[in-house]
Formats: structure tokens, sequence, C-alpha cells
């Protein structure tokens, strides 16, 4: 973490760098508050639902403890210790009534609606090179690029944006380890479409997120935690970030 907090620096936009905007009205504070997307975790496998949330849960009480020994002996510590990080249950899709209207009241319903966006976008930078040498495609792909041929360029254009996901937003970056290459399609499919679910909230809203590998399942397979932070906060989150994978004993 701290090398990709290094990189952030050079990488990220002048306006969301923390540090230069040392004057703004809403100068950088630290992200004091996780909402803990529970619709999110329902979608993984229940192993890696457990092992991503034991991890979290872990953290949080190291922090607290980090916290309160920080606050014993702040006198003699040159970094101001951490705010306390507040941590509350949301479902990031239900609840919110405009979203309801919108057929927006699921996760995969965002997935619905990412796979549009995504495809339509897919067809506009690759269409012309795919019609001209028609390459030949495997299961799946094939298909998919058979709908993004379809979609019209005005059903593509869709600019989504979630406003109440604005404090750090604690989910996962999978559904489950990766499939084996002899996972049959069906399975494969699902997994595939839980996958996208997860992963297309911070797309679909415009936010910045970060995956930490920081559990495992089924013999030490890997799965993630993904943290996905306000507009314009992305170093915040990093050093959110950062605070949790020390805490789970990551680097």
């Amino acid at each position: 973490m701290a090398d990709m907090q290094k990189v952030s620096h050079v990488l990220l936009h002048p306006s969301t760098q923390a540090s230069a905007q040392p004057h703004s009205e809403h100068p950088s504070q630290p992200l004091t508050r996780l909402l803990r997307a529970t619709d999110a975790f329902a979608l993984a496998d229940p192993p890696t639902s457990s092992a991503v949330g034991q991890v979290v849960q872990a953290a949080l009480q190291q922090q607290q403890q980090q916290q309160q020994q920080q606050q014993q002996q702040a006198g003699a510590l040159q970094m101001a210790p951490w705010p306390g990080l507040h941590v509350e249950d949301v479902c990031v899709a239900a609840g919110w009534a405009e979203l309801a209207d919108a057929g927006l009241g699921s996760l995969l319903q965002w997935y619905d609606k990412f796979r549009v966006c995504q495809a339509a976008e897919i067809w506009q930078q690759h269409g012309d090179w795919i019609q001209q040498h028609k390459p030949q495609f495997g299961p799946g792909v094939k298909e998919r690029f058979e709908m993004a041929s379809r979609i019209t360029p005005e059903l593509g254009l869709h600019t989504f944006k979630h406003s109440h996901i604005y404090p750090s937003t604690c989910a996962l970056s999978h559904s489950g380890p990766a499939p084996l290459c002899q996972t049959p399609a069906a399975q494969l499919n699902d997994w595939r479409t839980r996958l996208l679910s997860l992963t297309c909230i911070a797309g679909l809203a415009g936010l910045p997120e970060v995956s930490l590998p920081v559990a495992s399942v089924e013999g030490g397979l890997p799965v993630g935690l993904s943290l996905i932070g306000p507009k314009g906060k992305d170093e915040e989150l990093l050093a959110a970030a950062a605070r949790i994978t020390a805490a789970c004993g990551k680097q």
C-alpha cells in the first residue's frame, strides 16, 4: 500500500489530491465512516463473504486498539491519532426510492445496466475492426460481442450517479476465488454475473475504488476486500486502505 500511495501522488489528477487543496472549502479529512454493503456480501459465496467479513472485523478491532494506545500516548507521538471509524450496515442498491423507480433496486439490476453501458463502449471502440476482420471468438465472448453490435448509441449513452455512496463503502472484490478452467459454462456464467454485480458499483457511480487481497478460502485461494470512496477522495481512500491492510498484517 505504501508504494501505491507513492504512485498516487504522480498519477492522480491534481483535483483528486488532498495535498493540492490546502485552501479548499472542504479540506482533506480522514475517512471516518465505513458502510458495510450487506447486499454485496450476500452476492458472494458464503465462505468468501465470511472470510472477508472476519478480516474487516479483525481490522476494525485492531484499529480501535491502536487508537486507544495513541490516545494514551498522544503527548509522545508525532502523528495525530486516526479518528474513530464508525461502521454501519447498509444496502447499496435497496432502500432508495429513486433507484427502485428506475429499475435499479438490486445489484443484479445494476449489472444489467452496466452490461449495456460496457457493451456500447466496447462496440464503439472495436466494432469497425471486428466487422472488417471477422475474428473467431470463444464461447461467451462471441455472444457478448453479438449483443454489443445490436446496441444503439442512444441506448448506450447512460449516466449513472448514486449520490448516496458518499462515505467509504466496504464491499467485496469478487464473488469467490477464481474458477477452475474446467468449470461448466452455466456455473461460470453465474460466477461472472455475481462478480460484475460487485465490481460495477464504483464504475457506474463514478467513484474511486481499491481492492485489497486480505483474505483466503479453500486452502489458500485469495479473495479480496473492496473499498469504495467518495468522489475526489482518492488519497483519503488509499490512506484508509493502508490502515486496514496494516491492521491485517499486510504490506
